[in-house]
């Protein structure tokens, strides 16, 4: 699957996403195998590390997948190219309600919420 650059790609990405994250968080816990450690590297493929623009303008690079230890769930690590945050690094959720997958749909805006930029 490549990255999504329209809203219903983004729905079928995001939907993915989720499928991957539940098979990771039912053997957080456990000890790790090389079949976990796959689920962790096709959810890490999701967001290739580059610069990426939201939707409302702002510019990021995403550094890396992140999973939370013994949960299973991904966060996106990135920093911000503008404003006060500009070169700090931060965390988004990967999966969620405002999760980096999460399509927008807004009566301004119907999409993705980061567009892949390189």
């Amino acid at each position: 699957m490549n990255y999504p650059t329209t809203f219903e790609e983004a729905e079928a990405y995001e939907k993915y996403a989720v499928s991957l994250v539940a098979k990771n968080m039912e053997n957080g816990m456990l000890p790790r195998s090389a079949e976990t450690l796959a689920h962790l590297h096709a959810i890490q493929a999701l967001v290739p590390p580059g610069r990426y623009r939201h939707f409302k303008g702002g510019e990021y690079t995403v550094v890396s997948v992140l999973e939370r230890v013994n949960t299973g769930l991904c966060d996106v690590e990135y920093f911000s190219h503008y404003g006060l945050y500009e070169g700090e690094r931060a965390t988004r959720d990967l999966i969620g309600p405002d999760g980096f997958l999460r399509p927008v749909n807004r009566p301004e805006y119907k999409g993705v919420r980061f567009t892949k930029l390189d």
